[in-house]
């Protein structure tokens, strides 16, 4: 059945309505968020993957490599890469951020786990090419929007590992490493959405929207908890404030309240997981704490 021009003029002012709707944005950006769905790119912490690189094809300063049989999707990456540089004023300071970092992006092995996944360390960004045929074989815009905000969102790792965010929570105690990595996690889904809709969101209005979903990076915040916990070289001149402050990068508007942010986290991780966390902590205080004393004993013997 053919919908005649008045028809299509209703559908259409209908359609801009809700896509102007913020309430709207909120309930459908939760809910895909909420799903943990593939939207949350991977943050992966020191682990090797094992693809053959083949290709380097340089282009605006960053490469990208893959094996021969997927050149062309390295080169179709790098087209988006350009026209991702030109979305926007932030979208062009994070392109800018890729170059003076000598980040290259890999096309690896097809994943459903993730978008894209920064290596933390490696100076590197994988974006899975399953998630590059999608778009390139049936033209699907959504899933373009979605490989812009993973490119976003794995760049803001890169900014949080760069600005020594990764390498502080190494050096905390569990507890705060482990707030660290919820925060980092949620910092960067609000700045891919931030990046990718530049004129109607800002940091602070998606960290609001988007705080409630902190038990669901409940994977995140115990990475963080067991980074912290297997690594005994800490330094007490660290704080969370100081290290949260690190957050605000120079490219994003800055987050009004840091305190607030570390408050609003502690808050909305899960009770019972929260409570798991502080007693193995406490533990793990008292053992370093003890280790120190006979250490300083074993040095006044000799």
């Amino acid at each position: 059945m053919s919908i005649n021009s008045k028809t299509k003029d209703k559908f259409k002012n209908a359609t801009f309505k809700l896509k102007k709707s913020r309430l709207l944005k909120i309930l459908v950006l939760s809910g895909v968020l909420l799903s943990r769905g593939k939207l949350n790119c991977d943050l992966v912490a020191e682990e090797p993957h094992n693809t053959p690189i083949e290709n380097i094809i340089p282009d605006i300063g960053i490469n990208i490599t893959c094996d021969d049989s997927d050149e062309y999707l390295a080169k179709k990456l790098k087209k988006v890469l350009i026209d991702f540089e030109n979305d926007n004023e932030i979208t062009k300071k994070l392109v800018k951020s890729l170059e003076q970092n000598n980040i290259v992006f890999e096309v690896c092995k097809e994943s459903d786990l993730y978008a894209g996944s920064y290596m933390i360390g490696e100076d590197k960004i994988l974006i899975p090419k399953n998630n590059l045929t999608k778009i390139f074989e049936t033209d699907d815009k959504m899933a373009l929007l979605r490989l812009k905000r993973a490119i976003a969102h794995e760049t803001t790792h890169m900014l949080q590992d760069k600005n020594g965010i990764f390498k502080d929570a190494k050096q905390m105690t569990p507890i705060e490493s482990s707030i660290i990595y919820t925060i980092a996690e949620l910092d960067a889904i609000c700045k891919s959405y931030v990046a990718t809709e530049y004129d109607y969101w800002t940091p602070n209005s998606a960290f609001e929207c988007l705080n409630n979903m902190t038990p669901s990076l409940e994977n995140y915040t115990q990475q963080g908890f067991l980074v912290g916990k297997n690594y005994d070289d800490k330094d007490p001149r660290l704080s969370l404030q100081k290290t949260v402050a690190k957050f605000n990068d120079g490219i994003f508007e800055n987050y009004q309240n840091t305190d607030e942010i570390i408050k609003t986290i502690k808050e909305k991780i899960r009770p019972e997981f929260m409570e798991e966390m502080v007693a193995i902590n406490d533990e793990y205080i008292k053992d370093i704490a003890t280790k120190q004393v006979i250490a300083l004993f074993n040095a006044e013997k000799e």
